[in-house]
């Protein structure tokens, strides 16, 4: 089939605005796109792409057409989209969940190629996330072999690198991408709330964390997480973590689970990459499991 040319989505939030700015930098055109939000739609013309009144007018417009909703509603959007009578110029739909399976568009494919093309990657909101896209790895599965070819090639015009995906793999997929994401997102908070405890602003706190959270992901990223870990945990100090946990304690008890079952976790990763000793690991565990006990 001919390369599609026009481009349409369904929802437009961060995704789809990022998608459709690095698409139209490429050369494509963005058509008529839906939300049901107004002032998604108003933030969407601003940017200098058309707008749909309808979900219908979405589909007739595009050749391909992206669902870049919430993972909840794209089984809803799905089933309209179903109902619909075809339409002539659409070629196919993807949507980029990671995890959600490629074949919640099969009610859709008459005779439409489908599949998901999920970018890993984490949008802002800013004017640099079409940027993000570029060298981004997009995690593919295919719901028809038509589908699995659009979407490389669409990959490859936005300048990322393709990674298949089977419908089986896609739910640890996504929860790896939640593990490295969002909950580095929550420890940099956490982190910051105990540097305020020592006085220090939120902008500086966030600012040197940063940096060192920065450098910890490349090093492991470059290195492999046995090699990148550093401080107490490495290095077997079992009085620097005792001095942790009386601190929370003392001072955000809350904390102390947190603390305890990641401690766990990293004493394990350290033995096992042989940064420290068996007896160095017993003394760790013990002292995370000497609080517990006084807790309990």
């Amino acid at each position: 089939m001919n390369e599609p040319k026009r481009i349409g989505f369904v929802g437009l939030g961060r995704v789809a605005r990022a998608f459709a700015t690095a698409f139209a930098r490429a050369g494509l055109s963005i058509s008529r796109s839906f939300d049901i939000s107004a002032e998604k739609l108003s933030v969407w013309r601003k940017l200098g792409f058309p707008a749909a009144q309808t979900l219908a007018q979405a589909a007739l417009a595009a050749e391909v057409l992206f669902i870049t909703t919430t993972d909840d509603a794209i089984d809803p959007v799905a089933e309209q989209l179903g109902n619909m009578p075809d339409a002539e110029t659409l070629k196919a739909v993807f949507h980029t969940s990671g995890a959600r399976p490629a074949s919640v568009l099969s009610r859709i494919a008459k005779h439409i190629d489908y599949g998901s093309i999920h970018p890993v990657m984490s949008f802002s909101g800013d004017v640099n996330d079409a940027d993000r896209l570029q060298g981004c790895v997009f995690c593919v599965e295919a719901g028809t072999e038509g589908g699995a070819g659009i979407a490389k090639d669409l990959c490859k015009k936005l300048g990322g690198k393709v990674v298949m995906l089977s419908s089986e793999a896609k739910v640890a997929h996504h929860l790896a991408c939640s593990i490295a994401s969002n909950f580095a997102v929550l420890l940099m908070d956490e982190a910051r709330n105990v540097h305020s405890k020592a006085g220090l602003p939120s902008e500086v706190s966030l600012a040197m964390l940063g940096r060192l959270a920065e450098a910890s992901v490349q090093n492991t990223a470059k290195l492999g997480p046995e090699a990148a870990l550093t401080g107490p945990f490495a290095r077997g100090d079992a009085a620097t973590v005792e001095s942790h946990v009386r601190w929370l304690k003392e001072n955000m008890p809350e904390m102390l689970d947190l603390y305890t079952m990641l401690g766990r976790r990293t004493v394990k990763l350290a033995l096992r990459a042989g940064r420290i000793t068996v007896v160095q690991a017993d003394a760790l565990l013990k002292t995370l499991a000497k609080e517990l006990d006084e807790e309990n």
